[in-house]
């Protein structure tokens, strides 16, 4: 899985000891002492209850926590249901950790610190458990039994032109059952799946599934999404069929699924997720950020400045600068689905509704070349690194069989209008690097230029060494940007993204020359 900073060793504040017949909460003294144990083995559990809070509910009955325990809707889970779950997943281990009982639910100095220990706390779990309360075993083994069976003889079914209607409508009925568990809409168990894809099942009533990991259902999910991309392009593209019954079931499978997050959790790349989160539900606005930071092992906002309060604007600058900082490569791959004017000065800042380009999706080993820097007093970023006229790089991928060039700008309405073929499905251009820079260079002028971001691996799997090089596509606007303490405001160049570009480099003469183009800088980001 792609974390941007290693996850330090961590013995949570809390545990839950599960005795004979009684739940004690115990606090840890010293490093890892919990009542008359030292260093004990715990499971853990991902499931969902904040929106479920209520005054009405019946209360859970947790031995020695000075909060009161939430109260939770009967609806949802009642008391009896809790503690059967948590006697199962108890099973081989002495103690447990659960939010509602392990972490203080009225000190919010306290709260958040311990959430900023959630990759810890979850690495260190002997077994982790994801708990689909509203879910029965009946409804789950059918559509592991229907997705099992199914989704990998897809295409033959398609290549035989066999009536996919019956099959299509059994999964999305299946489908609707599990994936409306609420489990699958709560923005805290987005993180979660992603610090334990190997989480085992826990359905209502208890039951664990002995054969199904969060891993393998994940797998699922993505397969299927996988084929009802194909078929959608078959009955769009192929067939000229795009409003047909198969199409619209395709589309209504795969919207299901990408709400899910499965795709996204596939991939196991933390800035994908971190636009599935926009799928999520987040009780309060700032659990957006502080719901997934841990998945880039960051400590932001109130977690980091223990008594301080902060804006979601602030946490979300603050984010974008953490994962830039970690790792640049790693935080710029991405394009806006927005005009990046709309953001002063923030078009560097990854957010929920931008796109991952497909080439990017997976997995990356990310060398880089580049740093960036930040004025967190006026939000003002800078880039250190190198830098070249996008009209000589665009030559330089002119010299023929030497390259795999791919190009995408924000998909905003702007380059809808100038550059057309950004638009396509997939967005990228190859109709070639002379004809793009014309274009680009037409409407945003002769000064754009290729930001040097550094090297993916794992991505084209080139011909030399299995990597390529990756820029940010800029222009400079001039402007006055405000005084700090850390410096005076002036008129200059700040420096706005376009978009991002990606080559490949397979003739050891080249990548010597591309060395020559590029020069030092040092450059104010927009």
């Amino acid at each position: 899985m792609s974390r941007m900073k290693a996850v330090q060793p961590y013995w949570p504040r809390r545990l839950l000891h599960v005795g004979q017949e009684r739940l004690t909460s115990v606090e840890r003294t010293g490093e890892s002492t919990y009542g008359a144990f030292e260093q004990p083995s715990y499971n853990i559990i991902s499931y969902t209850w904040g929106r479920f809070a209520s005054e009405s509910g019946q209360c859970i009955e947790v031995d020695n926590i000075p909060w009161a325990v939430p109260r939770i809707q009967p609806e949802h889970f009642t008391a009896d249901e809790f503690n059967s779950v948590i006697r199962e997943i108890a099973s081989g281990v002495t103690h447990i950790w659960i939010d509602i009982a392990c972490i203080d639910q009225q000190d919010n100095d306290i709260k958040l610190d311990e959430i900023g220990n959630q990759a810890a706390i979850f690495d260190r779990a002997e077994t982790a458990y994801i708990w689909l309360n509203h879910c029965h075993r009946r409804e789950f083994e059918a559509l592991i039994e229907l997705l099992r069976e199914n989704v990998s003889t897809l295409d033959s079914i398609f290549l035989a032109k066999k009536d996919l209607i019956p099959l299509l409508r059994s999964i999305k009925q299946n489908l609707q059952n599990v994936l409306g568990d609420p489990w699958f809409s709560s923005l805290w168990t987005l993180q979660e799946a992603f610090l334990r894809p190997d989480a085992q099942v826990v359905l209502a009533g208890g039951y664990i599934d002995p054969d199904t990991t969060l891993s393998s259902l994940v797998s699922y999910l993505a397969g299927l999404n996988s084929k009802m991309d194909t078929l959608l392009a078959q009955q769009t593209y192929t067939l000229r069929r795009p409003n047909s019954l198969k199409a619209q079931l395709a589309q209504a499978l795969m919207g299901m699924v990408t709400k899910s997050g499965a795709p996204m959790l596939n991939k196991e790349n933390g800035l994908i997720l971190y636009v599935a989160s926009s799928y999520r539900t987040a009780w309060n606005p700032l659990d957006k950020v502080y719901g997934i930071m841990q998945v880039f092992g960051l400590v932001l906002g109130g977690a980091a400045y223990p008594g301080r309060e902060f804006t979601l604007e602030e946490l979300e600058y603050q984010l974008g600068a953490g994962m830039n900082e970690a790792s640049p490569v790693y935080a710029q791959l991405f394009v806006h689905s927005e005009d990046p004017a709309l953001f002063e000065r923030r078009s560097w800042c990854i957010r929920n509704n931008v796109s991952i380009p497909p080439r990017v999706s997976a997995t990356i080993l990310p060398d880089a070349a580049c740093r960036f820097h930040f004025d967190r007093e006026i939000w003002l970023a800078s880039f250190e690194g190198k830098w070249c006229g996008f009209r000589s790089m665009s030559e330089f991928w002119r010299k023929g069989w030497a390259f795999e060039t791919r190009a995408q700008t924000h998909r905003t309405h702007r380059n809808e209008r100038v550059v057309p073929k950004l638009m396509l499905e997939g967005g990228s251009y190859e109709g070639g690097a002379g004809e793009l820079n014309d274009i680009l260079e037409t409407e945003y002028g002769p000064d754009i230029s290729v930001l040097l971001l550094g090297k993916l691996r794992d991505i084209h799997r080139g011909r030399r060494n299995g990597y390529c090089w990756a820029g940010v596509l800029a222009h400079p606007v001039r402007e006055e940007t405000p005084a700090s303490s850390q410096s005076s405001g002036m008129q200059q160049d700040v420096w706005t993204r376009i978009g991002i570009c990606l080559w490949e480099v397979v003739d050891e003469s080249l990548e010597a020359e591309q060395e020559t183009l590029f020069s030092p800088c040092n450059l104010i980001l927009g």
